[in-house]
C-alpha cells in the first residue's frame, strides 16, 4: 500500500528479489566498469550541485553513508537497469489499441477540471489605509452592492466603479480552477452559480464583488493532448507486469543465500 511502511517479510522479499537479479545479471554477463560508472557519477554529481567528489563525500557522511558503500550501491542499480532493458524492456509492447483502451477505462484521471469565469468590481483599500478611509470604502461597495442588486448591469458598474486594470473590460479577469485564488475568495465564488453576484469580500487588495460569468463543467481531455502520459503509464503497467512474471521464473530456479 502505497506511503505504508514495509513489513520484515516485504523487506526481506525485496533483498532476495535483488540479489537474483544480481545474480542472473552476472550469468548474463553484465558489468559495469569504471567508465560508466564516472559517468554516472558526474550526472548525479552534476543534477545536485557539488563541485567535486570531496563535497559529494562530506553529504554522504552527513547521512552515515561511506564512499565504498555507495560506489557498491550505485553499481549495482546500473546493473539492474541494464538487465531491466535487456531482459523485460527489449520485450516491451505496446499498440495504440492499449493506449486507446487504457484511455477509455481511466477517463476520470484525463479531465480539464471545472473552471469559472468572472467578472470582479474591485475597490481599493490598501494594508497601510486608516479604519476612516477603509470604512468609506466598503461603504462605496455596499452601494454598488445594492445597485446590483436593483438590476444594473455588472459590466458596467465595473467599467464605472472599478479601480482595478480590469474595469477596462466590464472587470473580466478570465478562468480559475479551484486552488488558483486566496481560499476565502475561492470559498464564496465557487459557491455561486453561473450569472449569481456575490456581496461584497474582504481581501489585502480592498473590497471586492464577483460575478459568476461562466461554468465549464469538468470534461475529458483529447486523447492526442494526454497521449504521452497515457503512454507513460501503460509502459510502466506492462513492464512491471513483465519483471513480475520474469521474476517468478527466476525465483523458481534461483539458489540465495542471505
Amino acid at each position: 500500500q502505497e506511503g505504508s511502511v514495509p513489513t520484515e517479510k516485504e523487506l526481506l522479499d525485496q533483498i532476495i528479489e535483488k540479489k537474483i537479479e544480481l545474480q542472473w545479471a552476472r550469468k548474463r554477463g553484465i558489468r559495469i566498469d569504471d567508465q560508466e560508472l564516472k559517468v554516472a557519477l558526474e550526472d548525479i554529481k552534476q543534477r545536485n550541485g557539488f563541485q567535486s567528489d570531496e563535497a559529494f563525500k562530506r553529504a554522504l557522511e552527513k547521512e552515515d553513508v561511506t564512499w565504498e558503500k555507495y560506489l557498491q550501491g550505485l553499481r549495482e542499480e546500473l546493473t539492474l537497469l541494464q538487465l531491466v532493458n535487456r531482459e523485460i524492456d527489449s520485450n516491451l509492447l505496446v499498440t495504440e489499441e492499449d493506449l486507446k483502451r487504457y484511455y477509455d477505462s481511466e477517463k476520470d484521471h484525463f479531465l480539464f477540471p471545472l473552471r469559472i469565469r468572472l467578472r470582479q468590481i474591485l475597490l481599493s483599500a490598501s494594508p497601510g489605509a486608516s479604519p476612516e478611509q477603509v470604512e468609506k470604502v466598503q461603504k462605496r461597495a455596499e452601494e454598488i452592492e445594492l445597485m446590483l442588486k436593483k438590476g444594473e448591469d455588472f459590466a458596467r458598474l465595473a467599467e464605472e466603479y472599478g479601480e482595478g486594470a480590469e474595469h477596462r473590460v466590464g472587470g473580466d479577469i478570465g478562468y480559475f480552477r479551484r486552488g488558483d485564488l486566496a481560499p476565502s475568495i475561492e470559498k464564496v465564488v465557487f459557491s455561486l452559480g453561473e450569472g449569481e453576484v456575490s456581496g461584497v469580500v474582504r481581501s489585502p487588495a480592498g473590497f471586492h464583488i464577483f460575478k459568476v460569468e461562466e461554468i465549464k463543467k469538468a470534461a475529458p481531455q483529447p486523447f492526442d493532448l494526454v497521449r504521452k502520459k497515457i503512454e507513460e503509464a501503460v509502459i510502466a503497467k506492462k513492464r512491471e507486469e513483465l519483471r513480475q512474471k520474469w521474476l517468478s521464473d527466476l525465483w523458481a530456479n534461483a539458489y540465495v543465500e542471505i
